[in-house]
């Protein structure tokens, strides 16, 4: 019986740094909304947790940039999910200064 063969799709291996920014930037999104449900819910009077937790979104999405920005510096690897996690580190940012300004 002739042996199957095996085909990969995946040209490189994904990055370590891109996983990373990945998991930084769902964290930082779950985080934003959570405290976004939490505000709307006290009426806009929460508590130093909640705010901790909002600063601490924060320091999430300028590690997940930075950490999109070390990904796409290495060579011959798959950037897909320093993208997808750079992307949302970025869009819950722009929805912090958004918060922060209006």
């Amino acid at each position: 019986m002739a042996e199957k063969k095996k085909y990969s799709y995946i040209k490189y291996p994904y990055s370590k740094a891109g996983w990373i920014s990945f998991v930084l930037g769902i964290l930082a999104g779950c985080m934003t909304v959570a405290v976004v449900i939490a505000a709307v819910l006290s009426s806009g009077s929460t508590g130093t947790f909640v705010a901790a937790v909002g600063f601490s979104a924060v320091i999430f999405d300028i590690m997940g940039i930075v950490f999109t920005l070390l990904s796409l510096s290495e060579k011959e690897k798959n950037h897909l999910f320093a993208w997808i996690g750079g992307g949302l580190s970025l869009l819950s940012l722009a929805l912090w200064a958004l918060i922060v300004l209006v």
